[in-house]
């Protein structure tokens, strides 16, 4: 503050003046599958199974002639063991002084989902698929050796491979249903079902003074 005195009489005159800052909020447009409940600087994001998880606008408005570059970063803690990317477009803004018109900048998360069921895994098949190709090997191995059998025990030879193929096929009845189940590729639970806190800091530096302000947004992955 800055202040003048003067005597006789004695009048003692304080002038106020405000630091330049900057203000952050949060917003978002809900979706079919999703539910933006923003207050403040804080956001909560609810997606449903099957969902996508919708973007998180956040506002920053210059407050008494704030001029600088303010830089985005984040930090997330999650209940289901993923850590998401977390994205900033554009990861900085720069204000000029002269204008206090406000600006934004998108929250996006990457790397979890709500969808229903967990993507294959490059090059790998279902323990169902490793069976059945496995039958058919042993049918053409077993077609090649009758081939060289005398003719009069071709058919006892025959009968022999029509039975193996039926405990085969009884064998991977049983087991390659359940496994399909729990397969590499056909899990039917979401692995990234959970919370997810991203704290958000909006940071501006200058003259090895900083200053600093946070944003919470939760998403929650059903």
């Amino acid at each position: 503050s800055n202040g003048s005195v003067t005597t006789n009489p004695l009048i003692v005159t304080v002038t106020s003046t405000s630091c330049p800052d900057y203000s952050v909020a949060a917003s978002g447009s809900s979706t079919g599958t999703a539910t933006i409940l923003a207050s403040g600087t804080n956001a909560t994001v609810n997606v449903a199974a099957g969902g996508t998880v919708p973007p998180v606008t956040l506002t920053i408005a210059p407050v008494n002639g704030f001029a600088g570059t303010v830089t985005f970063s984040a930090s997330v803690v999650s209940t289901s063991g993923f850590t998401p990317t977390v994205a900033f477009n554009p990861a900085t803004l720069t204000f000029s002084g002269s204008s206090s018109s406000s600006q934004t900048t998108t929250v996006s998360l990457s790397g979890i989902t709500a969808s229903l069921r967990e993507p294959a895994l490059p090059g790998k098949s279902s323990p169902a698929g490793r069976e059945w190709y496995a039958a058919g090997s042993g049918v053409a191995v077993a077609g090649i050796f009758l081939l060289f059998m005398p003719q009069r025990r071709r058919l006892g030879g025959l009968l022999m491979v029509v039975l193996a193929l039926g405990v085969m096929a009884g064998v991977t009845g049983c087991g390659g249903g359940g496994q399909a189940s729990v397969g590499t590729g056909n899990t039917t639970v979401n692995p990234y079902i959970g919370t997810y806190t991203v704290t958000v800091q909006a940071k501006y530096t200058s003259g090895g003074q900083s200053t600093t302000h946070s944003s919470v947004i939760t998403y929650n992955i059903q």
